[in-house]
């Protein structure tokens, strides 16, 4: 708090009284300087102000590091689920490159026999033991051998052969699997025999395959297809047999 040391209000009229006049003024001028003086030096005090400009650059640098935090953090995401998606482009070029390989190797084996029957039963077992996992291909050769009077089937006259197709969508994230239970329907008057065949997987076996064996019921097959693919949507089938319910 500051201590005025007022003047009198009347002006001095003699010598004496002008003497205390002044000394007093003085006094009171000398005491307004040094409280201004003090304020002035509270505020711009070097350690002072040292010490609010380290806070404001400590702070600063703080905001700084959590933005370069954060841009690193996404950045490396970004990077790694583009890693990942290369790499399962790599697997699955190689794989069916190597599925293809395979598959026409053996196809160029049976056709090496010359005689036609031998060709078309080698064909047949080829089918029978779903060596060739390429739809294309499985698609050419199931038609090939359609037209030279199909496959020779242990079975009774009556039984059929009947396709279910199924639409495996992506199973959402890197990493993950998700099974897909792939069922066709016995028609009315029919029964299953469990015997099935012809497993085919658009995406040639990459990053997901069939699982287990066939779960026969009355009135369906089914089998269960294991998606490991985060983004590919693939198309599945298989054929299931199929006799008469005999009285």
């Amino acid at each position: 708090m500051s201590r005025n040391i007022t003047p009198p209000p009347v002006p001095p009229s003699t010598f004496g009284e002008y003497v205390q006049y002044e000394t007093l003024r003085i006094q009171n001028d000398d005491l307004e300087f040094r409280e201004r003086e003090a304020k002035r030096s509270r505020i711009s005090n070097p350690l002072l102000v040292a010490i609010i400009g380290a806070i404001v650059v400590g702070l600063g640098n703080i905001l700084v590091s959590a933005i370069n935090a954060h841009s690193s953090e996404t950045i490396a995401l970004q990077n790694a689920k583009a890693q990942a998606d290369m790499t399962q482009a790599q697997i699955y070029n190689s794989t069916a490159q190597e599925n293809m390989k395979a598959e026409n190797s053996s196809i160029l084996e049976v056709v090496k026999l010359s005689d036609r029957d031998k060709v078309q039963s080698g064909l047949c077992l080829l089918l029978k033991l779903n060596s060739i996992k390429t739809d294309t291909t499985n698609l050419a050769v199931r038609n090939y051998v359609k037209e030279h009077n199909g496959c020779e089937e242990a079975k009774p006259p009556e039984a059929q052969w009947l396709t279910v197709t199924a639409t495996v969508p992506g199973c959402g994230f890197s990493g993950c699997n998700q099974g897909t239970s792939v069922c066709g329907q016995v028609p009315a008057g029919m029964k299953p025999t469990g015997n099935t065949r012809n497993f085919v997987d658009s995406f040639s076996g990459a990053w997901g395959d069939w699982v287990g064996g066939p779960t026969i019921a009355a009135d369906k097959v089914c089998r269960l297809f294991n998606q490991h693919s985060h983004n590919v949507t693939r198309s599945v089938s298989f054929q299931y047999e199929v006799v008469p319910v005999k009285p």
